[in-house]
């Protein structure tokens, strides 16, 4: 997985990949340890994230965030980065070292709702061109130097479709269950043969 990955970003400069498999094939497992070796194991420059049905736009992107105002007796709200944005400032900073944003069980979130323009954004070919935040209205680019690692159980029910405009974007690896793999599991824990 970690060879594919590298010569995928080397090769043809993909930055965005979705490990798509049922529960149990690895898929969290290889895009942790992907992540480490992309990144030297600096747990600085690895964001980790879990989706779920009611993350949104202000919850990964930017959005209001309560503050003391200075009177310190009322609070005000202000836009405040959130966790894609701030991997992405990190990174700008460091365009020398890979960054990685890690999503697990992405397909959990409403994709056109979380991304919002970031969808567009994050694709190689738009990597550090100008466009402006839905929020902050600031300019703003996303840096070539992220990798964008997400999981996803395409048989879970539960969730919707990701549809093509997002999965276009990402170069899809499939992981399949390893009946061999099971069968080893399972007599290493002492399962009787039936």
């Amino acid at each position: 997985v970690l060879r594919m990955v590298e010569r995928a970003i080397t090769e043809r400069n993909e930055l965005n990949f979705l490990f798509l498999g049922s529960p149990g094939t690895g898929k969290t497992w290889h895009a942790h340890r992907v992540a480490n070796t992309l990144t030297g194991a600096n747990g600085n420059r690895i964001a980790f994230l879990q989706f779920h049905p009611s993350i949104a736009y202000d919850d990964f992107v930017e959005g209001y965030s309560p503050t003391l105002a200075s009177d310190q007796t009322s609070i005000k709200y202000e836009i405040k980065p959130k966790h894609f944005l701030r991997l992405c400032d990190a990174a700008r900073a460091d365009a020398d070292n890979r960054y990685v944003m890690v999503i697990d069980e992405i397909s959990r979130g409403d994709l056109s709702r979380v991304f919002g323009e970031m969808l567009t954004y994050i694709e190689p070919a738009y990597r550090d061109r100008t466009f402006t935040l839905g929020y902050s209205g600031k300019l703003y680019s996303v840096p070539a130097n992220i990798i964008i690692i997400a999981t996803a159980n395409p048989y879970d029910r539960s969730v919707g479709e990701m549809d093509d405009a997002f999965l276009r974007r990402f170069e899809i690896v499939e992981f399949e269950p390893d009946k061999l793999a099971l069968r080893a599991r399972l007599i290493e824990n002492g399962m009787p043969e039936p």
